[in-house]
């Protein structure tokens, strides 16, 4: 990830509209850009989760935005 105007690591990243979201007993939480541009998040599952789809979104200070589908497969 990269902003021409602003830090990688100073944009904002939400899933699903928030911090954190849960689907089908998949939960993404603790998602965090590095200075580099390099995306992690936590992602856990209870023993009856399915296969879940998200939305990543990145937002600059101006409010100008990108986003992503983030499908975790449950095996």
């Amino acid at each position: 990830i990269a902003d021409a105007d602003q830090a990688a690591n100073s944009l904002t990243v939400t899933v699903n509209g928030g911090a954190s979201a849960t689907v089908n007993g998949v939960t993404i939480s603790g998602v965090a850009i590095d200075a580099s541009g390099n995306v992690t998040a936590n992602i856990a599952a209870d023993c009856a989760a399915t296969n879940a789809g998200f939305t990543l979104r990145v937002t600059d200070a101006e409010g100008a935005f990108a986003e992503t589908a983030l499908s975790v497969a449950v095996t």
